[in-house]
């Protein structure tokens, strides 16, 4: 039987690459058996469809700053460099 870590390591490959049906059936019979690694399965599948979902989104969900915001960052920066 495959290793947590391997089995770990293929799972996350398999959204890079197909899997072979050996590996696939690998997997699951290590998923059986192991609830540790069938989180982390989950955990990977949420992931990639909140990345999906985000790839998708229409507005951007980081906006540039604005002028004044620069400004405050300056000059804490400024303060920040004198004080060292």
């Amino acid at each position: 039987m495959l290793s947590c870590k391997h089995v770990s390591e293929m799972v996350s490959q398999s959204r890079d690459r197909h899997l072979s049906r050996r590996e696939r059936m690998a997997i699951l019979l290590h998923l059986m058996l192991c609830k540790l690694c069938r989180r982390y399965q989950r955990q990977m599948r949420f992931i990639q469809k909140i990345s999906d979902r985000l790839a998708g989104a229409e507005t951007p969900l980081i906006r540039p700053l604005d002028e004044a915001a620069r400004e405050r960052i300056r000059k804490k920066l400024a303060e920040h460099k004198e004080n060292q």
